[in-house]
């Protein structure tokens, strides 16, 4: 009965949340087991990974903006990734600073030096190049922002979330709630969570975080009361007032947990447990997760 009380009360002080095809912004590069030209397609028509399940990756700061900081991009590049890793068992393997530029040029050649970095190659914001065995092994994905656009770090994060779902092997999503959907693209502030498809998505082909679903009750969670369950950021030149963007995901003391500076409160699971842990000091117990999993899947997470 507490439970159901406390849950009532959350919803009532909170309240309750929540076509025409597009330029791509992945390509395929599938290369031939005998010599041959590569075929370029426009569509993943094959389940493809990373066939360890490790993508190592350098970073190339030239062309970062100038009012950037290169070691901030850097992080927030990390801080996309790591969103992926909440999900499915998938390593990104960050191997240093390189000077080769990242490539989406049509027909180029694989390298097997996965770069990330700033390009003035391509007209859209983010694009993906990933090479492709006939074994459907991905052996390079190169990902660029576009060096002519203007950017904060909260965009970059949200351009890099979807740009690593397709060096991971992902196409566009057909489900609108995905991050991963473009017809049309959601907005930066949208695809910053994850979403219900793109955790199955990125789990049919490396197979689930022991966390995923905790991860994504907090997802649904942060999105569902975004007054209390919001990490901020500063004003940037790009936007007139105070962003929001996902809390990292920690562990410690037995507990995965997300803090929320904004309101000083904490969302915690532990043994399939939520607990909400707010300004009164008082570690709630939210519910399990096995009960919250229909609410959090029918609501898109």
């Amino acid at each position: 009965m507490r439970r159901q009380f406390f849950c009532s009360l959350l919803l009532a002080v909170l309240g309750a949340a929540a076509s025409s095809q597009p330029e791509q912004d992945f390509s395929r590069l599938e290369i031939l087991r005998e010599p041959g030209q590569p075929r370029w397609l426009t569509m993943y028509s094959q389940l493809v990974k990373w066939p360890t399940h490790v993508y190592p990756w350098w970073f190339n700061p030239a062309q970062v903006p100038a009012d950037l900081d290169a070691n901030d991009v850097l992080l927030a590049m990390k801080t996309a990734a790591a969103r992926w890793t909440q999900m499915c068992n998938i390593e990104f393997q960050y191997m240093g600073i390189t000077n080769v530029p990242p490539d989406a040029r049509l027909g180029y050649l694989p390298d097997g030096i996965n770069v990330w970095g700033f390009s003035s190659a391509y007209p859209l914001a983010g694009f993906a190049s990933t090479a492709v065995n006939t074994h459907g092994a991905i052996t390079d994905a190169d990902i660029l922002l576009s060096a002519a656009l203007s950017w904060d770090l909260e965009q970059i994060k949200s351009i890099m979330t979807h740009e690593i779902g397709h060096a991971l092997g992902l196409g566009h999503s057909d489900a609108p709630s995905s991050i991963m959907f473009a017809m049309p693209y959601h907005p930066f502030d949208y695809t910053s969570i994850l979403r219900g498809d793109d955790a199955i998505g990125c789990a049919a082909l490396y197979g689930e975080s022991v966390h995923a679903m905790a991860n994504r009750t907090m997802n649904w969670a942060e999105v569902t009361y975004p007054s209390i369950l919001i990490a901020h950021t500063d004003p940037t030149p790009y936007a007139d007032s105070i962003k929001a963007t996902p809390a990292e995901t920690v562990q410690g003391h037995g507990f995965i947990f997300r803090y929320y500076a904004h309101a000083n409160s904490y969302l915690a699971v532990k043994d399939g447990v939520l607990y909400f842990l707010g300004q009164d000091n008082v570690l709630h117990n939210v519910g399990e997760l096995a009960d919250l999993h229909y609410i959090v899947t029918a609501s898109g997470f």
